[in-house]
């Protein structure tokens, strides 16, 4: 189900994204509907855009590879609680590389 996703979004700080003075977090469990509804698909599209907004650092419309693979080391990075090593860089920027292929589909280095 593609709006599996919409009962436990990811977490994303405030400082990643306001709506109206709301993080998508909280949007998104306070819209609290039928999956079925046009709330729910509104509230789900809402959440893609923010997430979408958190990786496009230099909000050109359209996601890099660079800024794909910065978010994830930053993330990562983070949640390791220590500086990463090369070999673990190395794994997440391959991983960011495989994803992004996948997704950019007219192979043109966007999204």
């Amino acid at each position: 189900n593609i709006f599996a996703f919409a009962e436990s979004p990811p977490s994303m700080s405030d400082a990643e994204s306001d709506l109206g003075g709301l993080s998508c977090e909280e949007e998104i469990q306070e819209s609290n509907v039928r999956r079925s509804s046009k709330t729910d698909l509104n509230s789900c599209l809402g959440h893609l855009l923010c997430r979408f907004q958190s990786l496009d650092s230099d909000q050109s419309g359209s996601i890099t590879h660079e800024e794909m693979a910065k978010h994830c080391l930053d993330a990562a990075q983070e949640a390791a609680k220590h500086p990463l090593n090369v070999s673990e860089q190395a794994l997440i920027v391959a991983s960011v590389q495989r994803n992004f292929e996948r997704m950019d589909l007219e192979n043109d280095g966007f999204v």
